[in-house]
C-alpha cells in the first residue's frame, strides 16, 4: 500500500512537471501596443525567434530577432529585414516574461546611441504540439546523365547544361 500511495505521488508530480513546462511556451502571436504590431514569437527549446511588423510614417517595416529564453528571461539580437527608418540601427533586446502574458524589457540599438522600453502582450498562443509537427515533404528533383552523357531533369524533360561549351 505504501509502494503503492508513493507511485501515485511521483506519477502526479512529473505529469504537473510535464503540463507546466509545456505551458511555459512563449511561442504565438504578440503584439507590441505602442505601435500596434504583429509579433510572431516561436520556441523551440530554449531558442526563440521573432518576427514583427508594423507601419510607421506610411510604410510596413519588419526586423527580426533570434536568441535564448533563459528561465523567465528573453535575449535576442535584432535586425531590420524590410524598409529599416533612416537613423535606425539594428540591436538587441532583453525581456522578462510575466504572468505568462506580457514581455516587457529594453531595447539598445548598436551603437548604443540609443534604447528605449519595449513591451509585448500576448494575443493568441501556439499550441506547444503544432511545433513538433514535422514540415511536409516536397517532392525532391531527381537528375541523371542521358546516353550522351548531358544531364537530364525528367520531370521538365529538359537537358541541363553545365556551361554554354557544351550547348
Amino acid at each position: 500500500m505504501k509502494v503503492c500511495t508513493t507511485g501515485i505521488a511521483c506519477l502526479a508530480v512529473i505529469l504537473s512537471f510535464a503540463a507546466s513546462v509545456s505551458a511555459e511556451t512563449i511561442s504565438g502571436t504578440w503584439t507590441d501596443p505602442s505601435v500596434q504590431s504583429n509579433a510572431v514569437i516561436i520556441q523551440r527549446g530554449n531558442r526563440v525567434t521573432i518576427t514583427n511588423t508594423f507601419n510607421w510614417q506610411g510604410k510596413e517595416v519588419q526586423w527580426r530577432a533570434q536568441g535564448r529564453r533563459n528561465g523567465n528571461t528573453v535575449s535576442v539580437r535584432y535586425f531590420y529585414t524590410k524598409n529599416r527608418p533612416a537613423g535606425w540601427e539594428n540591436g538587441t533586446m532583453n525581456f522578462l516574461l510575466t504572468g505568462g502574458n506580457t514581455l516587457s524589457g529594453k531595447w539598445v540599438s548598436e551603437s548604443r546611441r540609443y534604447s528605449q522600453n519595449i513591451t509585448f502582450t500576448l494575443v493568441q498562443r501556439q499550441d506547444p504540439r503544432a511545433e513538433r509537427t514535422p514540415p511536409k515533404r516536397t517532392k525532391r528533383a531527381t537528375r541523371r546523365k542521358d546516353q550522351h552523357g548531358k544531364w537530364v531533369d525528367p520531370d521538365r524533360n529538359l537537358r541541363m547544361y553545365r556551361s554554354e561549351e557544351e550547348r
